[in-house]
């Protein structure tokens, strides 16, 4: 019976477990940009851009989106429960760094798993009921509450990313309730641990071929005329020696898996070829930036929204009991990534 009524920021009442809908609640934090044709208004096109943990009220205030769909469509973003104004997930910045993405023995995978279960442990107590209720089944309730509550018959819904989840468990739950959906870079929920990785790595592989024959083909790249796979193997071999020092820290030695995942961080949402290759030829070069890219400790004791760990293991049977079981999985994705080795998968193995 809940309606959304105007303004910019809103609030939105919704039970902690759909399944128990008469139970404890929580208020759900949304943001609307009102249809600038009321004389053509369609209805509200509600908008998640993915994560878990990015906040469709961020987006939404962001702006940036067509003109064309702002004056058809009330924008309605929401942060998902667990994010941002939404009874985030709350945990100690401590305890999440000592989960590690890194793990090469037995004694590493049993330290993630103990480390994973404080962390789980740390978050509950600081989050209260919602940290064992933010699964996309859940959101999708919420999301329903939204289309009611706006007064729509029927739900347009744009999702991103880990929204475009949303939209097929929406879709799956209440087909007669959907009027659109576009649902851009798809997750594939029928994944079992050894294809989610391994799926992550062929499209990780791709990425960089593409760099290799882009960045091949453009004059004005840094690496432009060169063997392009050639310069990267000797880089890596460098890294992996201890032989590769961060211009700006010389007593930092860059390691082999910080190459791949900052290759791959920086080309995963653009062809950014021409800036990848002017940073990986001036950490072979040696040539300071002028600024360090040595990360900063932040201070002990800091408190942040996360809430990542929590929706994917709940969404997801990604975990391994044992770290033979892991180390199977992380063959497969070497194999399917040969050019990008140590490649991070912390959606994968001992942190759920």
């Amino acid at each position: 019976s809940a309606r959304l009524l105007k303004g910019v920021c809103e609030r939105l009442r919704v039970p902690v477990d759909w399944a128990h809908p008469d139970g404890a609640t929580f208020d759900l934090a949304v943001a609307r940009r009102a249809a600038t044709d009321p004389a053509a208004r369609i209805g509200t096109l509600v908008i998640n851009p993915g994560g878990p943990g990015g906040s469709g009220v961020n987006a939404v205030l962001a702006g940036g989106f067509d003109d064309e769909l702002g004056r058809h469509f009330d924008l309605l973003g929401f942060d998902p429960r667990g994010v941002g104004g939404s009874s985030p997930v709350l945990c100690s910045l401590d305890l999440l760094n000592q989960v590690s993405s890194t793990i090469t023995s037995q004694a590493e995978f049993d330290r993630t798993v103990a480390a994973s279960r404080a962390l789980a442990d740390d978050c509950r107590s600081r989050s209260g009921p919602v940290f064992d209720h933010v699964d996309t089944v859940q959101t999708v309730g919420d999301i329903d509450a939204i289309r009611a509550a706006v007064g729509d018959g029927q739900l347009s819904f744009f999702g991103m990313s880990y929204g475009t989840l949303m939209a097929h468990q929406y879709a799956e739950r209440f087909p007669d309730r959907v009027r659109a959906i576009v649902a851009d870079s798809n997750m594939d929920h029928s994944l079992d641990a050894s294809g989610f990785a391994t799926t992550g790595a062929a499209t990780d592989q791709d990425t960089f071929n593409e760099f290799v024959t882009g960045c091949g083909q453009i004059p004005t790249c840094a690496l432009y005329g060169r063997d392009i796979r050639q310069f990267w193997t000797r880089l890596l071999e460098r890294a992996g020696r201890g032989e590769l020092p961060d211009p700006d820290d010389p007593g930092y030695r860059i390691h082999p898996a910080e190459l791949s995942n900052y290759v791959i961080g920086a080309l995963n949402y653009g062809p950014y070829w021409v800036g990848v290759a002017s940073e990986l030829r001036r950490l072979d070069e040696g040539r300071p930036s002028g600024q360090s890219t040595t990360p900063t400790p932040p201070p002990s004791g800091l408190i942040v929204n996360f809430v990542y760990q929590a929706t994917m293991c709940q969404d997801w049977n990604l975990g391994t009991t044992t770290y033979a079981a892991w180390r199977t999985i992380m063959n497969g994705v070497d194999a399917t990534a040969p050019d990008l080795p140590g490649l991070s998968r912390p959606r994968v193995g001992a942190i759920c």
